[in-house]
């Protein structure tokens, strides 16, 4: 008899509530257990990869991400609507998605220190892409626009480098399968 806390199949169960829905661990055969090991790209993103803790650190970086990403989009649009804030106030307004930003800056880091060195190396990837397809994209960009092309915001390279840094970890993590 199969040692179930001990196999792949259980340790896999355990990370992803989507599989322990869609399948019962008593009536699966060898086929089963093949497919069962490979997490969908959709299970990789939603629960993460890693053990408990680099787990939970995901979900701490995700969430202080989409708080900074919530503040700046806010702040932008309140500052540049036409209401007239208070003295100092849109100054405050404006440090605080930087606020965020540090601490999303600061989760993270510490997500890198505690995670194992594979899905440290799948960040490095992803971390690398990123930041060269945003060099390149800028400084591409502005040869552009110096012919004619529209000037674009910061924003929009922001946004290009953080779905290439996204792209990378995906393309890292179907390299180290």
């Amino acid at each position: 008899m199969l040692d179930i806390k001990k196999s792949k199949l259980y340790t896999l169960c355990m990370t992803s509530n989507l599989y322990n829905k869609t399948m019962k661990i008593d009536t699966m055969d060898d086929m089963d257990m093949n497919k069962a090991e490979q997490k969908t790209l959709w299970q990789k993103i939603l629960c993460g990869s890693g053990s408990k803790q680099d787990q939970r650190n995901q979900i701490h970086f995700v969430i202080w991400t989409f708080l900074w990403a919530l503040s700046l989009v806010a702040v932008t649009w309140g500052l540049k609507s036409d209401y007239d804030f208070p003295y100092r106030l849109d100054w405050l307004l404006a440090i605080v998605p930087t606020l965020l930003g540090i601490v999303v800056l600061i989760t993270y880091i510490r997500f890198l220190r505690e995670t194992d060195e594979m899905l440290r190396k799948i960040q490095l990837e992803g971390l690398a892409i990123g930041f060269g397809v945003g060099v390149l994209f800028t400084s591409g960009y502005q040869l552009f626009e110096t012919v004619g092309a529209p000037p674009i915001d910061s924003h929009d390279t922001v946004a290009i480098m953080m779905f290439a840094w996204v792209f990378g970890q995906l393309l890292a993590m179907r390299r180290y399968q």
